[in-house]
């Protein structure tokens, strides 16, 4: 399977040559779950799209630390393309931006949020069990990152999972698309990298200090978030491979 990357972001340079890019993260991830993966990066963000929703089997939307409520030419592009694959091309994983720009590109709202930065570990519910989840826990715990949420779900989306902190968590569009708010891709050392880099940008004593704290007494559930990454990508690839063929024009 080859999975086309859209880089929507880029971390800072210190953290960036410490623990690579947003894509080399995603690779890291979701090669220990499935080695025979194949991979594919376009710097959306830098306004280089695939020429067509055909050109890799399943796509991913990176994290980033633009809004996505920015509505920034390249976004735009980027919401079309999404509900272009929507329509007619492989199944979507999101992450963080990603999953607020697919939102928003169908029909959703994401806003900045009252309860402030969702920061450190943070540990979510199943609220439903998609069957390719299989035995799955019921709780799971994931790095976040992250300001805005999706505060009105798109119709078509369901809430799979969610926080006291972030009731829309991740959301799946039937085998079309899986998103999720956290980031599985994020380990602890790099978040704890970023959460003394927020530091020094001013954020308030209080909200380090909880993160501080949350790293050192979670851990996290990557691998197994990577898996059922993956086990939605190999869904989604089959229901669309056993899906009927429309009859051509003309035909009886």
């Amino acid at each position: 399977m080859l999975i086309g990357i859209l880089e929507a972001g880029r971390n800072r340079d210190r953290l960036r040559d410490k623990h690579g890019s947003y894509p080399e993260m995603f690779e890291r991830l979701l090669s220990r779950a499935d080695p025979s993966l194949r991979f594919k990066v376009y710097t959306v963000l830098d306004d280089v799209f695939p020429n067509s929703v055909e050109e890799c089997d399943a796509w991913l939307v990176t994290g980033s630390r633009y809004t996505a409520f920015d509505r920034l030419p390249w976004m735009l592009r980027l919401e079309a393309f999404l509900r272009d694959v929507m329509e007619r091309g492989g199944p979507i994983v999101g992450i963080c931006f990603g999953h607020q720009i697919l939102a928003q590109a169908m029909g959703g709202e994401v806003r900045r949020a009252n309860e402030g930065w969702g920061l450190g570990v943070h540990r979510y519910m199943l609220e439903s069990r998609p069957d390719w989840m299989g035995d799955a826990p019921d709780h799971f715990a994931l790095s976040a990152v992250h300001q805005d949420q999706v505060t009105r779900i798109p119709e078509g989306a369901s809430v799979v999972a969610s926080s006291t902190f972030c009731p829309a968590g991740v959301l799946v569009y039937g085998d079309k698309a899986l998103t999720i708010q956290a980031h599985p891709e994020f380990p602890k050392d790099y978040v704890a990298d970023l959460v003394e880099e927020l530091a020094g940008d001013g954020i308030d004593g209080r909200t380090i200090d909880d993160a501080r704290d949350r790293l050192a007494s979670l851990s996290t559930d990557s691998g197994m978030i990577a898996d059922q990454i993956v086990a939605f990508l190999r869904k989604a690839s089959r229901s669309a491979d056993e899906a009927p063929v429309p009859a051509s024009a003309g035909s009886a």
